[in-house]
């Protein structure tokens, strides 16, 4: 995508970049997801591999397929092993994660609601709010 969205993004399809700011709610779905810009409300994310590299001003809810990769960074950095949810950037609200394993290791504004089969928090994790964590369903 090219430009600014003043309002709310509905996008869907097998690659989508988003680069620009969304003045409002982001909800994408498909193969890989780049949401490398500033999101000013809510992101509703679900692929294959979903990367955000972007800010998130309020709330998220992320998830990757078993075999994909989800991976959430403040600085662009590559992807990482499958079923791995990594989040490193900042999110002002709370976030829902699923994955295999879920890195922690940024500010949350809220709550974190995780279903992963394990959870680690880097140095730099900070939550202001609960963390719960679930196993995921086999």
């Amino acid at each position: 995508m090219g430009r600014a969205v003043a309002e709310d993004l509905l996008a869907a399809g097998r690659e989508i970049v988003l680069d620009d700011k969304i003045g409002g709610d982001a909800v994408a779905a498909g193969g890989t997801l780049r949401l490398n810009g500033n999101i000013s409300d809510n992101t509703y994310a679900a692929g294959s591999q979903v990367f955000i590299n972007g800010t998130i001003a309020r709330n998220a809810r992320i998830a990757g397929r078993e075999r994909g990769d989800c991976s959430f960074v403040a600085n662009r950095r590559p992807g990482h092993a499958a079923g791995q949810a990594r989040v490193m950037g900042s999110i002002g609200g709370y976030l829902q994660a699923a994955g295999r394993s879920l890195y922690l290791d940024g500010p949350i504004g809220g709550d974190v609601d995780a279903t992963a089969s394990q959870v680690e928090l880097g140095p730099n994790a900070r939550i202001n709010g609960r963390l719960g964590i679930s196993a995921p369903a086999r």
